[in-house]
């Protein structure tokens, strides 16, 4: 059992380290201005307050487990899939395109203090602001070169909203997030 699954693990990454090497795509289905073949759904949480668009390529997983280990828990997350990988047998294995993890944050203690002290932005990290529906947030970049490396992060209202970008929509998915309260 241990080396069936080992094999399944090994080619996936065979599989996935190949797949750039024959992609066909036209370019009009990537995330291109004038891209015309996307078709953007919304994804709305109104307990919490936020919305963004996503691509109808997409799964949306609500409530899954989150592949950090250790550090603090979400109160709520949300991950974004390519739905092809949703019903594979290595989708446990494979990072979302897209996620929000949101933390609750202790009242009087300043968002980017606690962030570090939970580890969440690392020694040695680029920290920088970066506005995120209209609100000063930042963009960590950490020094390891493996992903994810990178996370935007903002605070509304004790909420310390976390996202993880890697998918080919990502930028433009962070850019259509909003609060709606």
């Amino acid at each position: 059992m241990i080396y069936r699954n080992l094999f399944f693990v090994a080619l996936y990454l065979i599989l996935s380290l190949t797949a750039g090497c024959s992609d066909t795509r036209n370019s009009s289905t990537m995330n291109v201005p004038g891209a015309t073949d996307i078709t953007w759904l919304t994804y709305a949480n109104t307990a919490l307050g936020f919305s963004l668009n996503y691509p109808d390529s997409y799964a949306v997983l609500e409530g899954v487990s989150s592949l950090r280990k250790g550090g603090p828990r979400p109160i709520y997350r949300v991950f974004f899939q390519d739905k092809d990988l949703v019903s594979s047998q290595v989708a446990d294995l494979e990072p979302p395109q897209f996620s929000i993890e949101i933390f609750e944050l202790p009242p009087k203690i300043p968002y980017k203090d606690w962030l570090q002290q939970k580890g969440m932005i690392p020694l040695h990290s680029e920290v920088e602001v970066f506005p995120i529906a209209d609100r000063s947030g930042l963009k960590v970049t950490l020094r390891q070169r493996i992903a994810p490396r990178q996370f935007v992060v903002v605070e509304k209202g004790g909420l310390i909203f976390r996202f993880t970008l890697l998918g080919l929509h990502s930028a433009a998915m962070l850019n259509s997030f909003r609060f709606s309260n």
